[in-house]
């Protein structure tokens, strides 16, 4: 079944050859678009060769994602959907749930309008797709306990629509 559907993909590291290699606070398509999906770098977890991903400061995070958001806002079309894939990191001890920051710049700064959300709990499968051992679930909570550190292993993922 076709639906006669055009995909614009952009990755700085790209796998196949219909993913354009560019970094998406410097390039956007030269067309309108009807669908945006954004899953930016945690931070410092991997890197991947970019500013967002070579800081561990929530601020220049922030700043380097609204170069990439404004690029999306750009060529998104008024009406349609962006979906924001994110999730959190530890930084200095404490939990950084980075929806909270990013979902302010988008509706606060752009003005879109949260329209759904879905979260993703890991549980005891690790973020790589391999089955978190059942003998390290007492070493998780020993480290809680011990630390307050706590495993986290949730994706967030945000549904806006950009208003008319």
């Amino acid at each position: 079944y076709e639906l006669d559907r055009e995909v614009i993909a952009t990755d700085l590291h790209p796998t196949r050859d219909d993913i354009v290699q560019a970094n998406a606070a410097w390039w956007y398509p030269d067309e309108p678009i009807q669908l945006g999906i954004m899953h930016p770098p945690y931070l410092n977890i991997i890197d991947y060769d970019s500013p967002m991903s070579d800081t561990s400061d929530l601020t220049e995070f922030v700043g380097e994602f609204e170069l990439c958001f404004d690029n999306m806002n750009r060529v998104l079309e008024s009406g349609r959907v962006l979906v924001l894939v994110i999730g959190e990191i530890w930084l200095d001890g404490e939990l950084q749930p980075l929806e909270y920051e990013l979902d302010a710049l988008i509706r606060q700064h752009y003005g879109y309008r949260l329209i759904g959300r879905i979260v993703k709990d890991y549980g005891l499968q690790s973020k790589g797709g391999k089955m978190t051992k059942p003998k390290d679930a007492n070493l998780w909570k020993y480290r809680l306990l011990k630390w307050g550190y706590f495993r986290n292993g949730i994706d967030t993922i945000l549904f806006y629509q950009k208003r008319l």
